[in-house]
């Protein structure tokens, strides 16, 4: 009986004496280097504001009143803020159409004209300028001629930079090109367009622009020979405003 319990004591005594041999003290010589790097994702934005006076909001021209022949209607202007913080491509496409009339009409007895200003990104246009920029379109309107005196005389009246006139038989690879140049020299552009109404229309293509905006105001007039089959019409513009990274290969419209 002795003995057995002599065998039990050994044994918990050399357990006890296995577990003590894990407490020792070791070292080792060590070096460590870390290295780190992130980056920040681009932003582009196009953001459509109110109209600059407060009249609706920028998806809505706020076109008013009633057409009849000889009659001209008008947008507020309309503010879309580049919130991009890289350069970008900026494209502009308008559409136009015509429902709700009786057969033969169509938008041939339509004339339009709208004025671009791609400037820096403070939209507070001065109510002066507003209005000059009404008067260009409101001489176009009346004339259909971009070269008539009455044109002319509105444009030396505004304050642009750079002017850049377009029409249906603008190259717009000439076009961009110029815009793209006052742009690096930081001028402010004024885009005349005096395109005529058509289904679907790109109006600008891959314009370079980082902290430059894009300011809208439009005026469309039915031409005093249109006739009895334009009661009832709808006319209805609508401009795509649109911003793609330099490197997308399938950017614009």
């Amino acid at each position: 009986m002795k003995n057995v319990k002599k065998a039990l004591l050994g044994t918990a005594i050399a357990g006890t004496l296995v577990v003590g041999a894990g407490f020792g003290t070791y070292s080792w010589f060590t070096s460590e280097q870390s290295v780190q790097g992130s980056v920040q994702n681009a932003v582009i934005d196009i953001s459509a504001a109110e109209n600059i006076n407060g009249n609706g909001t920028a998806n809505l021209l706020n076109l008013t009143g009633k057409f009849a022949p000889s009659r001209s209607v008008y947008s507020d202007p309309i503010a879309f803020k580049n919130g991009s913080n890289e350069r970008a491509h900026l494209s502009v496409k308008y559409t136009s159409s015509l429902s709700e009339h009786r057969p033969g009409a169509n938008l041939s007895k339509y004339r339009s004209a709208a004025v671009y200003r791609i400037a820096s990104n403070n939209l507070n246009i001065p109510k002066l300028n507003q209005a000059q920029d009404k008067a260009i379109i409101t001489a176009f309107l009346k004339t259909g001629d971009v070269n008539s005196q009455e044109v002319q005389d509105a444009l030396a009246k505004t304050a642009y930079e750079t002017l850049v006139v377009l029409d249906n038989t603008t190259s717009q690879t000439a076009a961009t090109a110029t815009i793209n140049t006052a742009l690096e020299a930081d001028k402010n552009v004024l885009v005349f367009d005096t395109s005529a109404p058509s289904n679907e229309k790109t109006v600008l293509s891959e314009v370079l622009t980082v902290d430059k905006s894009f300011v809208l105001q439009y005026g469309v007039k039915l031409l005093e020979d249109a006739g009895n089959e334009y009661q009832g019409a709808e006319f209805t513009a609508k401009f795509d405003v649109k911003l793609d990274q330099t490197d997308n290969p399938n950017k614009g419209f």
